[in-house]
């Protein structure tokens, strides 16, 4: 997610997630070389490279997010609903919002 004032130096609307498993050799499917970062997100006027729940709300950021646990929960909750909508489904056994 990219904090209001930046956006993704590459488009997000069509790539909503990542992928890191045993089919991927637990490595992250990302577009970076490495595969150790997910994203960028550079000063831009408008978001648009996202789709809209790829954004923090205005003024909050991930760590302000992540000091209110209802906050969380209903951007995990967006999260999984995005994925369903996918055909993308399965248990969820731990969820939680990375900052860094």
């Amino acid at each position: 997610m990219c904090n209001e004032g930046y956006d993704f130096a590459f488009l997000r609307t069509s790539r909503l997630y990542e992928n890191c498993g045993a089919d991927t050799k637990f490595n992250w499917t990302t577009q970076y070389i490495g595969g150790n970062r997910l994203a960028v997100c550079n000063k831009s006027s408008r978001p648009i490279a996202g789709a809209k729940t790829a954004y923090f709300l205005k003024d909050q950021d991930c760590l302000t997010t992540k000091s209110y646990d209802d906050q969380v929960f209903k951007i995990i909750q967006q999260f999984i609903n995005e994925l369903k909508s996918k055909g993308i489904e399965g248990e969820t056994k731990y969820t939680c919002l990375v900052c860094g």
